[in-house]
């Protein structure tokens, strides 16, 4: 008998794809492209129901807004992946989130920026 073994992707291939790709076109300056493929990852996290993914997207989707000047939709972004991750008990996002929202909040809530930087230490561990 001969086993056989799939090498079919896995079914969130494109997403993962599409969300690495997304910060990648960010880093590069490609702040649209990065703007188009975060958000066809988004939603392909919402059709496959994965939350994990949805997280990580929406915590780059703020960085992609905060690129485009748009600090309200940053936050919204960032706080809606940090309800994720809290929910999901992803620390290591939870993390980032309040680091990342420490960064969009100091000209708008310097208290509150102050406190995601603090509770964002905490969790890191410096």
């Amino acid at each position: 008998m001969t086993a056989t073994t799939d090498i079919s992707p896995p079914k969130n291939y494109e997403l993962i794809s599409k969300g690495n790709f997304a910060e990648g076109e960010l880093l590069a300056g490609r702040v649209r492209r990065a703007a188009e493929l975060g958000e066809e990852a988004l939603r392909l996290a919402r059709a496959h129901r994965e939350p994990a993914s949805e997280g990580y997207i929406l915590r780059c989707l703020g960085d992609v807004a905060g690129a485009s000047g748009d600090p309200s939709l940053q936050v919204e972004r960032y706080e809606q992946a940090l309800a994720i991750a809290r929910q999901l008990g992803m620390r290591p996002l939870e993390a980032t989130c309040h680091h990342a929202l420490a960064r969009a909040l100091p000209d708008r809530d310097g208290a509150r920026a102050k406190a995601a930087l603090a509770v964002a230490s905490d969790m890191l561990g410096s």
